[in-house]
This record gives C-alpha cells, sequence and structure tokens, in this order.
C-alpha cells in the first residue's frame, strides 16, 4: 500500500480493502470509490470517482485501464506475494507543465498479472487532495509551448514503451504484450492530439494560456 501525505482515509479503509483481498484469493488489488479535494477551496471536486479496472480476462483489464487512465489505484491494497517483482522506477524526461504518469506502468504490470477488485461502493473510503498548481509545474517565465508540448510528447512516447515492458514482465508473455500494442498506441496517439486541440479550444475562446494552470488542462483532457 503506499499513500501520501496529503490522503485521507476513513477509519475503515484498510480493514475493509483486506476483508475484500481475503474473500477474493485470485484478486491482485483491492480499492473502492474516491473523491478530490480542492485544497485552494477547501471544496470536494464533482462526483466519486470509480476506477473499475477489473475483469476475469487480462486484455480486458489493460483495455479498462488504458480507456480510463486514471493511476489513483495505485494508492490501493496491493497483495504483496503477487506483486513483489514490481518495480517503480522514475523518468528520463526533465519534470514539466505535464502530468506526471509515473503510476501507470506499475498499474499496467498489476493489471496484466492479475484482477482489480473493488469494495465499499456505496461509500468512498478515501480521499484525494488536489492542487490548482503541483508541485513539479514550473515558473509561468520558465514555460515554453514548443518545449513543454515537445516534453508531453516524449513523456507518451516514453510511457508506451515503458508499459509494454510491465506489461510484458506482468503477464510473462511478449505475445500478450504484442495484443496489448494497439490498445496502448492508439491511446498514446490521443493523448498526443488533444493537447493541440485544447489549445485551439482556448486560443478561440479568447482565453489565455498563460491564465491555465496545468490542473486546468486535465480537466480538458490533457493526460
Amino acid at each position: 500500500m503506499w499513500a501520501a501525505a496529503d490522503d485521507h482515509w476513513e477509519p475503515e479503509f484498510i480493514e475493509v480493502l483486506v476483508n475484500k483481498l481475503l474473500a477474493e484469493p485470485e484478486a491482485i488489488l483491492a480499492f473502492c470509490p474516491y473523491r478530490l479535494f480542492n485544497k485552494e477551496t477547501q471544496e470536494y471536486e464533482g462526483e466519486e470517482v470509480l476506477e473499475d479496472y477489473g475483469h476475469h480476462y487480462a486484455l480486458v483489464r489493460i483495455y479498462k485501464l488504458t480507456k480510463q487512465l486514471l493511476d489513483r489505484s495505485n494508492h490501493a491494497l496491493i497483495r504483496r506475494q503477487r506483486a513483489k517483482d514490481i518495480e517503480y522506477k522514475l523518468w528520463l524526461f526533465p519534470k514539466i507543465t505535464t502530468v506526471y504518469n509515473v503510476a501507470f506502468p506499475s498499474l499496467y504490470f498489476l493489471a496484466a498479472k492479475g484482477n482489480f477488485v473493488l469494495t465499499s461502493l456505496d461509500k468512498p473510503l478515501w480521499r484525494k487532495t488536489m492542487t490548482s498548481k503541483p508541485a513539479h509545474d514550473l515558473p509561468q517565465h520558465a514555460r515554453h509551448p514548443g518545449l513543454t508540448y515537445l516534453g508531453h510528447v516524449i513523456r507518451k512516447v516514453h510511457l508506451f514503451f515503458r508499459s509494454l515492458a510491465y506489461i510484458q514482465r506482468g503477464a510473462n508473455s511478449y505475445l500478450f504484450m504484442l495484443a496489448c500494442v494497439p490498445i496502448l498506441f492508439t491511446r498514446m496517439v490521443h493523448d498526443i492530439v488533444v493537447p493541440v486541440w485544447v489549445v485551439l479550444k482556448v486560443t478561440i475562446s479568447g482565453k489565455k494560456m498563460k491564465d491555465l494552470s496545468p490542473h486546468d488542462f486535465w480537466k480538458m483532457g490533457v493526460r
């Protein structure tokens, strides 16, 4: 289990997840619905979030994870015996104003290796604190649109290859990894194109790019 200093657990969070894994011996990970909490406004953002990546077939799990592409299931309770070979590696490119997708390869590893299960569907047991200005953001004067987008593209290409490597390790099968290539490649192309569309949308609306934070772009679909 991994947690950050700004996470909030309900008192029964661990107990409920442990009981779910005990009841589902084939599952590798147990999680629950959660809420996003804005640190600046001190209010919840949107409705509760459900990352439903579970399925009997591993390829379907990979598809569901790739489609939603939210990585907070990394905060779930993970069965140690089946995830002992997991690795968390840093990116090769410097931190810039794109979302830091560091958890996805490890989640792909887990999705390839075992099922994800959900519990407490009627009550979110975990809260993630969000900030409008992430800690890895750059000062406004240091931003450059072209370099920022180039960094975004490099991240997505890096994510594509690293995730495939983790899928191969999790499934212990190169054939399964190859079956996942079209799914991850489609997502990579989508994520590379979306920022261009968002910039055009913002420009047409008359807003200024410098007035938007990375979190604002995230809410508009940039991943």
